[in-house]
This record gives structure tokens, sequence and C-alpha cells, in this order.
């Protein structure tokens, strides 16, 4: 049977709040867009998954337009107020750019199958 969820749970740590965070993965049509900002391996042609310098703000962009779509719920952060924000409130915002980052890292290794399960179907074990 195949480790895929549907849904992925993460928690974050940030400005003091504990954040629950429930994401999907990217679509192919949505890695395609991030596939041209990741630096790619001399040898084999493959995405290493690290991103050039140059490429960061760009790439920053492109996550902007995609990860509205993929979070599903986020919980536990709240304003100065004590009100809860949701992704949408803060994924345009620069002080939570930071944050947004480590979702979107998270939404990618949830995204990509692990070399270990590559080689578990390249090597037709179970």
């Amino acid at each position: 049977m195949s480790n895929f969820t549907r849904t992925v749970e993460k928690t974050f740590n940030f400005d003091g709040d504990e954040i629950k965070v429930t994401f999907n993965r990217l679509k192919t049509s949505d890695f395609r867009l991030m596939a041209s900002h990741l630096e790619v391996d001399k040898d084999t042609g493959m995405p290493t998954g690290k991103v050039s310098f140059e490429s960061q703000m760009d790439m920053i962009a492109k996550a902007i337009e995609i990860l509205p779509a993929r979070v599903e719920s986020m919980t536990g952060l709240k304003d100065d107020q004590g009100n809860e924000l949701s992704f949408v409130d803060i994924v345009n915002e620069q002080y939570f750019m930071g944050l947004v980052s480590e979702i979107f890292a998270a939404v990618m290794g949830a995204s990509i199958v692990s070399d270990e399960k590559k080689s578990d179907v390249t090597s037709g074990g179970a």
C-alpha cells in the first residue's frame, strides 16, 4: 500500500505561537512552475532541490501564487489583539515571509517522493 495521504499536517513555531498547518501536495503543474528555479545537478541533469540566490525572489513570488490553493487550514497564529490569522491573511505580508517560506519548504518536501521510495520502485521492492 502507498504511503500517500491526501493532506499533510505540520507544526511550526513562529513569534511565540505554535501553528498547525494542514496542506495538500503540489500538483504537477505547480511543480513545473517551480522547477525552473531549482538548481540542476551537472552530472544527472536532475533538480537538486536547491535554489540559487538569484532565483529566490522569483521562486517566493511563484510560491505566494501557488500556496493559498494548497494550504487547507492554519491555526494557532494570532495577532497582537489575540485574533486568529489565516494563511490568506499572512501570505503577502513581509513580516511573515520566514514562516511562509518554511510552509512552502514543507509543501515541497511532502510533494516529492524520497530517494528511498524511488529505489523501491526501480528495484521492484515493496
